[in-house]
């Protein structure tokens, strides 16, 4: 039997706290590719603590820090493209070319980023003779990042690149549909040394709704790409817990 793959959580690959799992479908063929660990809320919750630990560490990181970290992981994910390509297309069925080509594109926004981490600047302001208002660009923390079946690696990085470069950390949660890429993605960034700075979940239906509640309770910004009511559950995740 092969091994579970199991979620990414504070830098290790754990089960889920319930010992659930799901299975994705090669789209070619219909026989089952992996078997996944499902995270459920308590995974969720866990994902989120770990993130927010993390930010005390690389939330206090120099800009060029944070860049070199990037650099390396946009070196890694360029040379482990093949590999991306693979199990993008047999994890979700994008055609081989397509999924090359997303895998580069991976590595260049990736890379886009980390040259970007110098470069966010703040205001200075004029306001009167006497005086001027200064702004500045600081990282939030936890970031929680929800993104759909189709281009997984790629909406999973267009979300992940610019969040940890502006010096916050991320829990990810993609879609149980085609999960794969984006768990040896954020192997990736662990070997490029994001020293447990990501955490990511890789839930079945379950867990999209425990993911979107701990991000409400514990992280500073959330972000999801997907169906409109999905969106809107989401949004309505805060006024639940205010009006509660």
């Amino acid at each position: 039997m092969a091994a579970v793959e199991n979620l990414l959580i504070d830098g290790e690959r754990v089960p889920s706290a319930d010992g659930r799992t799901f299975e994705t479908v090669n789209p070619a063929n219909g026989e089952v590719f992996r078997t996944v660990a499902e995270a459920g809320a308590e995974d969720a919750d866990r994902a989120v603590r770990a993130a927010a630990r993390a930010f005390e560490d690389w939330g206090t990181r120099t800009p060029i820090q944070r860049a070199k970290v990037l650099h390396r992981w946009a070196d890694l994910i360029e040379a482990h493209a093949e590999e991306l390509a693979l199990i993008e297309t047999r994890d979700m069925g994008m055609a081989i070319g397509d999924a090359r080509w997303c895998a580069g594109n991976a590595a260049a926004v990736m890379r886009y980023y980390a040259g970007a981490v110098d470069k966010f600047f703040g205001s200075t302001i004029p306001v009167d003779r006497d005086g001027i208002v200064l702004t500045f660009r600081e990282p939030i923390g936890v970031t929680a990042l929800i993104t759909p079946w189709n281009f997984p690696l790629n909406i999973g990085n267009w979300k992940t690149a610019p969040a940890l470069a502006a010096g916050n950390t991320v829990v990810l949660k993609p879609a149980s549909l085609s999960p794969l890429s984006v768990l040896r993605y954020a192997e990736l960034g662990l070997e490029a040394g994001c020293p447990r700075v990501r955490s990511t979940s890789c839930p079945g239906r379950e867990a999209r709704s425990a993911t979107r509640s701990s991000s409400t309770r514990s992280s500073a910004k959330s972000a999801s790409r997907g169906r409109p009511r999905s969106a809107s559950r989401l949004r309505a995740r805060p006024r639940e817990r205010s009006s509660g």
